[in-house]
């Protein structure tokens, strides 16, 4: 992933844009899982007459790197469709970079998550008003006895 400031913010480019040659190097670290605790996905419907965005949370992206059949067809599809997007927020991106730091293979960890960024994924900010926004909707949920988990486990 190639980081840039731009006048409207922060451009996050992939460093091999080509879906194959992305998947070719996730490939290479398939000898042992990523975070092996990911989440088995539902198969998704095919898209006839629009284009889908994917938004993977770290489960997904854990499955993904992890080389899990149903999500790799999905995301190959997603990929090679003109026009449609996989998408990772900043926070399941801080989620994954937390996972590395705390496994026991750092390194290996590491350039996997490396290489799975280095692909078509737009990670997607969490800016100042979102945290204003879920800092708001937290806090009204738990004055309501409807408390949000931690999202860190």
């Amino acid at each position: 992933m190639r980081i840039r400031r731009v006048p409207q913010g922060v451009l996050l480019e992939p460093v091999i844009p080509d879906p194959a040659r992305w998947f070719e190097e996730l490939d290479q670290f398939n000898s042992e899982p990523f975070l092996p605790r990911g989440r088995r996905q539902p198969v998704a419907p095919k898209a006839k007459d629009f284009l889908v965005d994917y938004m993977l949370d770290r489960h997904a992206c854990i499955a993904l790197i992890n080389g899990q059949p149903a999500v790799r067809a999905r995301m190959q599809m997603a990929a090679a469709a003109a026009g449609s997007h996989v998408l990772v927020s900043s926070i399941a991106l801080f989620e994954l970079w937390d996972g590395v730091a705390r496994s026991t293979r750092q390194d290996l960890n590491r350039k996997r998550l490396e290489a799975f960024l280095s692909g078509p994924i737009l990670v997607l900010p969490f800016d100042d008003a979102d945290s204003r926004a879920a800092g708001t909707l937290r806090a009204s949920l738990q004055s309501s006895g409807k408390p949000i988990v931690p999202m860190i486990s």
